[in-house]
């Protein structure tokens, strides 16, 4: 798509916008620049984005404004910013798995320096970015001492959907985090591979509710009729509501299946 043509006078009072008092006027400036699409805006369109006390419609378009400007220098100026980020804002986390190829090679830089701030952030985006060369240091972030990042690596191999993550992800079904088990079960359950049924299966007697839970569901959507009567115990007799009722959509979805 061609570049839209603005004069310099157009380009600067689009830019000061960005400065209005109004949330809806800065994000409407940063939609005007996403046409535009000049690079020399990616510094004034970075500092809306670092801006903690920023409205977040008027982050989101800027960061929608980076994206369509794109380029190597954006994915760098991106990676800055996703390095300090805190483990829930994501924002920075998509702009750059939109940016695809672009950004895979600084991402996976950014995951295999143990050194480096931001790694939990780049297994995501490599997940949502989609190329399988990543599967390998996501395979090695799996043993890493930090265990937010192994539960995100945990669920960006099962987004890449790679064979060759199965032995590692069963695993981390022994890690000794909740939230890095539950993410291994359903990482293998988008696998797809049959030899995770029995343990699923295993996990739905485990003495977290989020482990039995999301084992319920996996297997659900595994189509695993041999998990019936394991799954009808937990239905009926699970103290924890959303466990049983988990358990009976399983149910209900294996028997339409049969």
């Amino acid at each position: 798509m061609p570049q839209p043509k603005v004069s310099d006078e157009e380009l600067r009072k689009v830019v000061t916008a960005l400065r209005h008092p109004s949330a809806e006027v800065r994000a409407a400036a940063c939609f005007q620049l996403e046409a535009i699409r000049d690079p020399r805006t990616v510094e004034v369109l970075m500092s809306v984005l670092r801006n903690p006390r920023e409205d977040a419609l008027v982050r989101n378009a800027a960061a929608g404004a980076l994206e369509s400007i794109g380029g190597l220098a954006v994915v760098n100026k991106l990676i800055e910013v996703m390095r300090e980020a805190k483990a829930n804002d994501w924002l920075t986390v998509f702009s750059l798995a939109a940016l695809g190829e672009t950004a895979f090679n600084p991402l996976l830089a950014v995951l295999n320096d143990p050194k480096a701030k931001g790694r939990a952030h780049a297994a995501t985006a490599l997940g949502l970015i989609g190329n399988r060369r990543a599967v390998g240091a996501l395979l090695h972030a799996l043993q890493d001492g930090d265990s937010v990042l192994r539960s995100r690596a945990a669920a960006a191999l099962g987004r890449l959907g790679d064979e060759q993550a199965f032995e590692g992800l069963v695993l981390a079904l022994r890690d000794p985090k909740v939230h890095v088990r539950r993410d291994a079960m359903w990482a293998l359950s988008e696998l797809g591979d049959r030899r995770a049924v029995g343990l699923l299966i295993r996990s739905l007697r485990d003495p977290s509710r989020f482990i039995r839970q999301q084992a319920a569901e996996c297997l659900g959507e595994l189509g695993s009729p041999q998990a019936l009567q394991e799954l009808e115990r937990l239905a009926a007799h699970d103290k924890n509501r959303c466990v049983a009722r988990t358990a009976r959509q399983a149910i209900d979805l294996l028997e339409r299946q049969s």
